[in-house]
């Protein structure tokens, strides 16, 4: 899933990310790629990536937050950010001959990844690009949801442990 693919094209477009009418304030790529869990019963998201774009001439990526299940070698939720780095550049041995958008931050695992909206939340409060009225509540939303959906997958994928803290909060007898 994501914006401008088709039957031509398997490749996302990014979205211009503005509130008024003319030149995007910036770029949003967004791009997910859904499977049925290994129970077969669920649709999971095997892979998501969230790119931000300076809105110049060159489209330069800012950074991007990426998730990919069961990934090897690197965290499975991670963020890359592009630009220069002091510290990396004096860094002795293989760290120095590193780009900064090739570090791999880990940022919350596999419940807890960024969303789509905390990219978004980003974008504004970063004043990256214009909010309109009423964003932060709609964010929220989406966010509460979004965590309802991860916990329900936590419990199923370890219900001893959901019922062991029903019992500790006293919420379950037995």
């Amino acid at each position: 899933m994501g914006y401008g693919l088709g039957k031509s094209s398997l490749r996302t477009r990014r979205i211009p990310v503005s509130c008024k009418p003319g030149k995007p304030q910036c770029w949003l790529d967004v791009a997910y790629r859904l499977r049925m869990d290994n129970s077969a019963a669920y649709l999971t998201v095997d892979a998501s990536s969230f790119g931000v774009y300076a809105a110049d001439e060159d489209n330069m990526c800012l950074c991007h937050f990426d998730y990919e299940r069961d990934k090897e070698g690197y965290p499975e939720a991670h963020l890359q950010v592009y630009g220069t780095s002091k510290a990396l550049a004096a860094w002795s041995g293989t760290p120095q001959t590193r780009e900064l958008e090739r570090l791999h931050i880990p940022v919350g695992g596999r419940r807890f990844r960024p969303t789509v909206e905390d990219v978004i939340e980003f974008i504004i409060t970063e004043r990256l690009a214009e909010a309109r009225d009423g964003w932060a509540e709609v964010i929220e939303a989406e966010r509460a949801e979004f965590r309802r959906l991860q916990m329900r997958a936590a419990i199923r994928r370890d219900p001893d442990a959901a019922r062991q803290a029903l019992k500790d909060f006293g919420l379950l007898d037995g």
